[in-house]
């Protein structure tokens, strides 16, 4: 249940990215707020600046080329474009974790997905895992295999050692809640061995190791199919309903919000453009380009017609040379010429959502 108590307050946030080609405003102006127990969905098209902005908030941006330009990003009351990075790296995985978008590239293919989980025990935690202490009890017994062989006993031993620390055990209970069968061997997994749905799972059992009070998930369903992005749907909302967290889905499914979200946030071109909650964004949407992402996707209560499916014209802006004005103003069927000399401004409606747009739709998408 959303909570009145805002955990994360982002004022301002602006992101740009300085390349050869220009300077890019991946995150230009945003303003939102996150309260306890929350689902926020965040949607958009690709390169409208949804996943910069959550990676803005981890302070993840690579400098160079990026920069977080100007903005407040408030966890309770602590501004974390000023803690030290020394703070910020405990912050991470323990307060506010992130699941990213594709598990094979942020897993480590050469490790056990056992040992990954453990990490994140040992630094945030503090449980004792495969640490130095058990790294030269193993580097004796290697010398031993070196002159005298490797008998099965002492690859036994080596297990053992592993198996029986404190942050091994927890990785095991966290396979175990993702909902991973026989997790007492598929700790010992290399993500390679394992699936796209178990390897999603992984990462939400990294995400929680620490019950974070903020979970950011990237595109966590991409690349899987629908039966296996309805289990992770699931498993999601089981967790948030078991340790209470706010959640913020990075996403451009807006089957997966509409599933899941308290709140939507929509992006184009680095800007916020609406937000309400998800009743209000499905039923009525204001903005002609939400309206446009709803009405591109077939729905099965209504009559089969010979009609194409509604589409946004055009294309994406080059985020080097964006249009004067609302950027959206090239592909706006409400368009007009102030429309293309001014830019509007965020208003917030009497209903509480917030639409920058000088011509917003009504009822019936007038």
């Amino acid at each position: 249940m959303t909570s009145t108590e805002v955990i994360l307050d982002i004022k301002n946030l602006k992101t740009y990215f300085y390349t050869s080609d220009g300077v890019v405003a991946a995150v230009d102006d945003v303003s939102f707020q996150l309260h306890k127990g929350e689902t926020l969905g965040i949607v958009g098209e690709s390169g409208c600046g949804k996943s910069q902005t959550m990676l803005s908030v981890m302070r993840l941006i690579q400098e160079p080329p990026g920069k977080i330009v100007s903005g407040e990003i408030h966890f309770h009351d602590e501004n974390l474009l000023k803690v030290p990075l020394l703070k910020m790296r405990s912050l991470r995985g323990a307060a506010i974790s992130m699941i990213f978008q594709e598990p094979m590239t942020s897993l480590n293919p050469v490790y056990q997905v056992g040992d990954q989980i453990a990490e994140s025990l040992t630094l945030h935690q503090g449980l004792r895992g495969w640490d130095w202490g058990y790294r030269l009890v193993s580097w004796g017994l290697f010398w031993k295999w070196v002159f005298t062989g490797f008998p099965r006993e002492t690859k036994k031993r080596l297990s053992r050692l592993k198996v029986e620390t404190p942050a091994w055990q927890r990785s095991v209970e966290l396979i175990r809640l993702v909902g991973i069968p026989d997790p007492e061997k598929r700790v010992f997994n290399f993500p390679h061995e394992m699936s796209g749905g178990m390897r999603q799972r992984v990462m939400i059992a990294m995400a929680m190791a620490c019950n974070p009070e903020i979970l950011i998930a990237d595109e966590a369903t991409t690349a899987l199919d629908v039966t296996i992005q309805a289990q992770i749907l699931e498993l999601m909302k089981d967790l948030k309903r078991r340790f209470g967290m706010a959640t913020v889905l990075v996403t451009h499914n807006l089957a997966v919000v509409a599933e899941m979200a308290d709140n939507i946030l929509v992006m184009y071109a680095g800007k916020i453009v609406e937000y309400g909650t998800a009743a209000q964004i499905f039923r009525q949407p204001m903005h002609p380009y939400t309206w446009g992402l709803l009405h591109s996707i077939p729905r099965v209560d209504q009559p089969k017609t010979d009609q194409k499916l509604p589409t946004i014209e055009g294309m994406v802006p080059n985020p080097y040379n964006l249009p004067i004005g609302c950027k959206f103003h090239p592909r706006c069927f409400k368009a007009t010429s102030v429309c293309k000399e001014q830019e509007p401004p965020l208003e917030k409606m009497a209903d509480g959502r917030q639409i920058r747009c000088w011509h917003s739709i009504t009822e019936g998408g007038n």
